[in-house]
This record gives C-alpha cells, structure tokens and sequence, in this order.
C-alpha cells in the first residue's frame, strides 16, 4: 500500500476484561480462518483495484510471491508510483531514480499479511481491544529490537481486522475490511487508511501468476 504517505494513531478502546488466546495460536487460527493449506500452499498473487482518497482516484496492481516478493505499481498525484522489495532490499520509485527505504520502513511496505507473508518476531499478546468496530485481540510484534508492529483480530472469526505500525516517528493503521471468498482463501476486499481516509478496494485477485513483475530495485530507469 501507499505506506509511506498514511500516518495516525490508531483510536482503540479497551474491550470487556476476557482472557486472550496465546499469541502463536492465535495467528494460526488467523490462517486456518483464512483457508488453511490452500491459502499456504499458493505461490503468488496478483490483485487489481481502485485507490480512493479525498480528490483522487486511480488504478492500481498488487505483487506478492510466497518467498517474500512484494510490488505495487499506482499513481500519485497523476505520477507512476511503485513500492517493490526483492526478499531482501525495499525501495519506492515515483519518476525520477529509485529510492532505498530504511529497515523499518520496509518491514511495514513489504509485510503484506493480508496477502500472506508469515508475521514474525516476538509475540506480545496485548489483551482486548475494541478497534474498527470489532471486538479484537491485540498482538504486538518486535523484531530485532525494531519498535512493534500491532495486529488486532476478530475475536470471533480471527480474521484481521487493523494493522499499525511506526514510520519515522508516526503510528500509521490501515483497516482491513469485507474479507470475500477468493478461490477457497478469504482476502480482505478493501483496506482504508485510518486517517487519511485512502481506499484500496481489491476487485480482480488472482493466484499462482506466471508473468511477475520486476521485485529488485533498477540501476537506474
């Protein structure tokens, strides 16, 4: 997603006093809610859609393999904007030279759990919260001493239903809403940024594409 251009504080509230599920159990019924072995044993995926804001709109395409490969081409402000990681390095492009992002920026652009890549780190359960609506239990994730990204699952269907994070100081959320059928694997139909209001609505989803894009970053262009 446009990660880098959605910051807020993510406004939770606390939720009725229930004991939470252990935090790596949890994220295994997260899967199974989500399809299980089909949804793991998928290689990649292509999703299109409409990003929505307040005075814009345009198309965009999703990327992700199972090893970590991750891209997004869009437009902003009527300019070609792209989001890549190659498993290893992350970096933006939007028109002019390619640009590396710093570790923690890359963690949150290319960690996209509503595709399927693995949450990693230290689990935290944080107890319930009630976010986006949902009553939900609360994970944070630290990873190499990297500040926590939150997760905050359904506490009925486990499916997710927030994500935030940090960039540059700034708490960023995204919301992920409407999770539809896809070929026997629940995919969220629309992500809206917190604050900003963005919208990506998911119209086209397509797995185990033959004809990827380009993940590492170019020389030049």
């Amino acid at each position: 997603m446009l990660l880098l251009l959605l910051a807020c504080k993510p406004p939770v509230e606390p939720s009725a006093a229930v004991d939470p599920p252990d935090p790596s159990l949890l994220l295994v019924r997260f899967t199974e809610a989500r399809g299980g072995d089909k949804l793991v044993s998928r290689k990649s995926v292509r999703i299109e859609g409409v990003v929505t804001g307040p005075d814009s709109e345009a198309l965009f395409t999703e990327v992700g393999t199972s090893g970590g490969h991750y891209r997004m081409d869009t437009q902003v402000r009527g300019k070609p904007f792209v989001v890549a990681c190659d498993g290893d390095t992350g970096w933006t492009w939007q028109g002019i030279s390619p640009v590396l992002m710093d570790p923690i920026e890359q963690r949150a652009a290319c960690s996209s759990v509503d595709l399927w890549a693995p949450i990693e780190g230290e689990l935290r359960s944080m107890g319930a919260e009630r976010v986006a609506g949902h009553d939900a239990w609360r994970v944070d994730v630290e990873e190499m001493g990297q500040p926590a990204r939150s997760f905050w699952f359904d506490q009925d269907s486990y499916l997710m239903v927030a994500r935030a994070w940090r960039v540059g100081g700034v708490q960023v959320r995204e919301d992920l809403l409407d999770w539809q059928d896809q070929e026997g694997i629940l995919m969220p139909s629309t992500v809206v940024s917190a604050q900003s209001g963005l919208s990506f609505e998911k119209r086209s989803v397509t797995w185990d594409v033959e004809d990827l894009p380009e993940f590492s970053m170019p020389d030049a262009w």
